[in-house]
């Protein structure tokens, strides 16, 4: 989730529920975090098989003239996981690309652990997103466990049970 600021900054919370739906405040001594980071919205989290959880979306400034695709590791407790990426953050930055920003939407794994994340490429003006998203492309990023990229192409969305990558295609 987010929460905006008196400035519409926003930032990424992350909540972790028992199953009776009562916060687990084994995580961050309350049942959730937020990540101090402005700008940042979470719209997918997952947990891995360690149990660390992986949460991904976007991150922007204000006024808005980037777009970077964000995944951040937390452990178990509700620490950042120092052994992703080095410091529990990952941001991608489409631009080097020829891409107007990215965001990442959802995640999984693939059978060796390799996170897999699908989202988008924006192609269109990011100053206009007052009228609606700007034009899309279909993306995936493949990382180890560690956050390091483990590149495969940027126009593939899925693993299926086999292990095989499934191509997609893109729109406007």
């Amino acid at each position: 989730g987010y929460v905006f600021d008196s400035l519409q900054a926003s930032s990424m919370l992350v909540y972790k529920l028992n199953s009776d739906g009562s916060a687990d405040t084994t995580f961050n001594g309350t049942g959730y975090i937020d990540s101090k980071i402005t700008g940042a919205l979470f719209w997918s989290v997952n947990e891995d098989a360690d149990g660390k959880i992986l949460a991904s979306g976007l991150n922007h400034d204000l006024p808005v003239t980037f777009l970077k695709m964000a995944l951040i590791r937390y452990n178990n407790d509700g620490s950042l996981d120092s052994s992703f990426n080095g410091n529990g953050k990952l941001f991608y930055d489409a631009t080097a690309l020829g891409y107007t920003g990215s965001a990442g939407t959802k995640t999984t794994f693939d059978s060796a652990g390799n996170i897999l994340l699908s989202g988008a490429f924006f192609t269109g003006a990011i100053s206009a997103l007052s009228s609606g998203p700007p034009p899309l492309q279909l993306a995936v990023w493949r990382f180890k466990p560690n956050g390091t990229p483990s590149n495969f192409g940027n126009k593939t969305s899925n693993v299926d049970g086999s292990g095989n990558i499934i191509r997609t295609g893109y729109y406007t």
